[in-house]
């Protein structure tokens, strides 16, 4: 997600390389489709993997705002972006059945942590290049006068880890009251199904509308 279309343009040739750890994820998904046991597991409203790839795609289209907020948050980015350089969000998923058939309600979060970088470089492939992928990107976008980038892995079984890269990420877009609840206020937004008013952050010292 970028500030503008301009900050997109202009980091393509990083992003390009992002698309790569994406085929990655989309081989793994595959490797899932074609594992027994994977087949075997029973999904909800006759589901395939496929399907079921294709509507967490929609859930997190709907939620990227609400990730963004929480990420900012629970790195505690509005204190400064070092953080933001060794962890990252992952959240975990469960597959919903009381949707309604809104995307925003197709799944919930279960659980939701900060897990560092060294922790997340030991777990299986394809973590380990999509965190090189990620150090890259950031790299090169905070060189380039563009702000940083920050990641949030959601895990959502039997699929593959995925991952949301959140771009140009700048003291003016990561200002605002630091809300400790942060982990309580991104469930609830997710359950209910509804975005979040702004895209706030920052220092500990304040106190949070939300909360």
């Amino acid at each position: 997600r970028y500030c503008s279309k301009k900050c997109q343009t202009a980091d393509w040739r990083n992003h390009k390389r992002l698309c790569v750890v994406l085929d990655d994820q989309l081989l793994a998904l595959q490797a899932t489709m074609f594992n027994p046991a994977a087949l075997m597991a029973p999904l909800p409203d006759g589901l395939t993997l496929a399907g079921l790839d294709e509507r967490l795609e929609k859930w997190v289209k709907f939620h990227t705002p609400a990730m963004l907020e929480a990420s900012v948050h629970a790195l505690d980015l509005g204190a400064g972006f070092k953080r933001g350089a060794t962890h990252l969000v992952r959240s975990h998923l469960t597959i919903r059945t009381d949707h309604g058939n809104s995307s925003a309600k197709f799944f919930r979060i279960k659980d939701v942590e900060v897990l560092s970088i060294n922790d997340a470089m030991r777990l299986p492939p394809p973590w380990g290049a999509s965190i090189d992928e990620l150090r890259r990107m950031r790299e090169s976008s905070e060189e380039s006068g563009r702000g940083s980038v920050i990641m949030m892995a959601i895990d959502c079984p039997p699929l593959a880890t995925q991952y949301v890269p959140f771009c140009s990420m700048r003291p003016c877009n990561t200002s605002g009251p630091y809300c400790a609840d942060w982990r309580t206020v991104l469930i609830d937004l997710v359950e209910s199904g509804r975005r979040p008013r702004s895209v706030p952050p920052v220092h500990k010292t304040d106190k949070c509308s939300c909360c």
